[in-house]
């Protein structure tokens, strides 16, 4: 059987629309700190398997269902909550049956 390790992840640039793209919340902060870092949770899923012939390269591609940002208020005492709406669609996208093999690490 053929090893399915994937050789090389893209991320599909194309962003979701309605209230899934949460950018919008960062336009205050990109406008007073241009240069800052800023933290997102993006919720994926693989929308393209690729093998390239020549190489036989393995190339995924995920699509963003999901984006939101994280203000700095977002963060108190290192300890992060999440929107329930959020929370809710992580728990669901993390529930893992004994197929799966495992947790992502």
């Amino acid at each position: 059987m053929k090893d399915p390790a994937i050789d090389l992840v893209k991320l599909n640039s194309r962003l979701p629309v309605g209230e899934r793209n949460g950018l919008d919340a960062l336009g205050a902060q990109v406008a007073s700190h241009p240069t800052g870092k800023f933290a997102l949770i993006l919720m994926c899923d693989a929308v393209e398997l690729t093998t390239k012939v020549d190489t036989n390269q393995r190339i995924a591609k995920l699509r963003i269902l999901r984006v939101e940002a994280l203000g700095r208020k977002d963060f108190a005492a290192g300890q992060q909550t999440l929107p329930e709406h959020i929370e809710v669609e992580l728990t669901e996208a993390f529930r893992l049956d004994d197929s799966d093999g495992g947790d992502l690490e």
